[in-house]
């Protein structure tokens, strides 16, 4: 990254890199994830982002589950509150069960 490109292990050549641009997520170190170092972390802007509340779970959730049952086509019964909120309680339960693992 900081001398514009990276070498082709298989020949030893230097790959040429340019105009593109990195995305990257990570999640705090624990769990089987290294910290970060900041020689590397200085290529990136970096957002950090809190928790998000219920409401916010049920607005995402909710919406995606909607655009899901109309893709589907299923009848409207199917479609109700009661299976959003079902929907938008199961992935909050496992968020809250599944924590990582140390590695």
């Amino acid at each position: 990254m900081d001398h514009g490109g990276w070498y082709d292990r298989s020949d030893n050549t230097v790959r040429r890199l340019e105009d593109i641009q990195f995305v990257a997520a990570m999640g705090p170190p624990g769990g089987g994830r290294n910290p970060v170092t900041p020689r590397f972390v200085r290529h990136f802007n970096v957002v950090a982002i809190t928790e998000f509340d219920d409401e916010t779970y049920a607005r995402i959730y909710g919406a995606i589950g909607d655009w899901w049952f109309r893709r589907a086509k299923l009848p409207e019964e199917v479609r109700g509150e009661e299976q959003r909120a079902c929907l938008v309680g199961g992935c909050g339960r496992i968020s809250a069960t599944e924590q990582p693992e140390n590695a």
